[in-house]
């Protein structure tokens, strides 16, 4: 029987040893934009058996990057409608009530009529 190695010689270093860590980065990364190529190449991986191994990992990760930029945008609509609602009663409370709401009765009917026209 041959050695294919010499007896004290090293394999390849694994990047990442262990499947369930390796699923970790691949869904850490995911979620930080990174592409499967360039996952693939931090994990010393071919490209397509990084495909092939953590499909769900990598879908899983960009999920998570969705759904991050799904709350940013909402944080940024409710700021805007925060500022909205605080110039609508500065407006109320002020002496110019009559001239710009004239039909509205109620703050609250002031602020859904604001809202169908607030840009």
């Amino acid at each position: 029987m041959e050695r294919r190695r010499k007896p004290g010689a090293k394999g390849s270093p694994a990047l990442v040893k262990g499947l369930r860590n390796r699923k970790r980065v691949v869904k850490k990364l995911a979620a930080q934009g990174f592409s499967g190529d360039v996952i693939a190449a931090k994990l010393g991986l071919e490209k397509n058996h990084l495909r092939a191994e953590h499909a769900l990992d990598l879908h899983a990760g960009r999920e998570i990057k969705r759904a991050e930029r799904a709350a940013a945008q909402a944080a940024e609509l409710s700021r805007k409608e925060r500022e909205r609602i605080e110039i609508i009663t500065n407006a109320w409370n002020s002496e110019w009530r009559e001239a710009v709401f004239h039909d509205c009765k109620t703050l609250e009917e002031a602020l859904a009529q604001s809202a169908k026209h607030w840009r």
